[in-house]
């Protein structure tokens, strides 16, 4: 496994670091039993690109023999952005040699998604919102994102206009689920070589939003999908919406309705053997917001896909469950943050 460290600087000593301004500075591998712990990178001691530099995320390849990770520095000039500018870099776990993957370019609130050797390319979303011209009356700034396939061997790269894009787990696929500036569905891309050229869009009920949770052993995934909602409230996403669940074919695009009622189901992740699924349930029980009222309460399950995509209730669900957290308030949204993955 990799992980990073971070360096906390003392604030009533003038800083002697050369190291980033911020994020971690340097990335670690151990093995899972916590023996052969060892550096393999350490900024501090890394050449940088000028100004201050923040160290963001990283992942592995599908090989695991190298990892990639993301460094940030503030735009030099005012271009009419209000991100930083993107370097990727890469470094053999075996050996400590850092490579450079990328030329900067503006993009901010990057994350990286997969890389996969044996096509050379680097999957990653990326965001970069224009400021807002004076007096133009935009109140909700409208984000830029893009899906892109960097091919770090010539330099060339491929984008899609997306917001929260979701790659499979064989990097072969990406699901978006909405386009900045657009009302177009919900789709699937295929991610082929030279360039990605077939969108199959999902026929979901007119202005639903999707979110989908990839199985591992075949292109399947389970998508909720429920009405839209823009711009956000206050107490967007504090109560459950209507939603749906449905199964889905991703070779063709067709979805299985497997859930007319889920409007109380919040569905974070397929285990790796598609036998479970970690899912939220609502409780029963409640508690008091200022401002939204009472909001019900959910919790963690763990539930076998069997059951989830059988005809019991949600009730009746839950009570074949086994708990995993404590409740907590309902998030449509952004349920159950602290979700790492699973151990294989």
């Amino acid at each position: 496994m990799a992980y990073a460290e971070f360096e906390v600087e003392d604030a009533s000593s003038p800083s002697t670091s050369r190291g980033p301004v911020g994020g971690w500075t340097a990335l670690f591998v151990v093995n899972a039993d916590g023996t052969a712990r060892r550096k393999v990178v350490d900024l501090r001691q890394q050449p940088l690109p000028e100004g201050k530099v923040r160290a963001g995320s990283f992942i592995w390849s599908d090989d695991g023999r190298n990892l990639v990770y993301v460094l940030k520095a503030p735009s030099t000039k005012d271009d009419g952005w209000s991100c930083p500018h993107v370097t990727l870099q890469s470094v053999d776990v075996e050996s400590g040699r850092v490579t450079p993957l990328s030329e900067a370019q503006p993009l901010s609130h990057v994350t990286l998604l997969g890389w996969a050797v044996a096509r050379g390319e680097v999957s990653l979303y990326g965001a970069c919102t224009p400021l807002p011209e004076v007096d133009s009356g935009i109140t909700y700034p409208i984000p830029e994102g893009r899906f892109i396939v960097f091919r770090p061997g010539d330099g060339t790269s491929w984008q899609q206009r997306a917001l929260a894009p979701s790659l499979s787990p064989r990097g072969t696929l990406v699901f978006i689920p909405s386009r900045p500036r657009s009302q177009a569905p919900p789709s699937l891309q295929r991610l082929e070589s030279p360039e990605p050229t077939r969108e199959i869009p999902l026929e979901l009920p007119a202005r639903y939003e999707a979110r989908l949770a990839w199985l591992h052993h075949s292109p399947t995934a389970l998508v909720s999908a429920s009405p839209g909602a823009w711009p956000p409230g206050e107490c967007d996403g504090a109560h459950p919406r209507q939603r749906i669940l449905f199964r889905l074919d991703a070779e063709t695009g067709l979805l299985h309705r497997v859930r007319d009622e889920a409007s109380g189901l919040n569905v974070v992740a397929v285990s790796p053997d598609d036998r479970y699924v970690l899912v939220g349930l609502l409780t029963g029980e409640s508690s008091v917001i200022f401002i939204c009222g009472q909001v019900p309460l959910e919790a963690l399950y763990l539930v076998s896909r069997e059951d989830l995509e059988s005809e019991l209730s949600l009730d009746a669900l839950r009570r074949r469950a086994v708990p995993l957290t404590p409740p907590r308030q309902w998030s449509s949204s952004g349920a159950f943050p602290e979700y790492v993955g699973w151990v294989r």
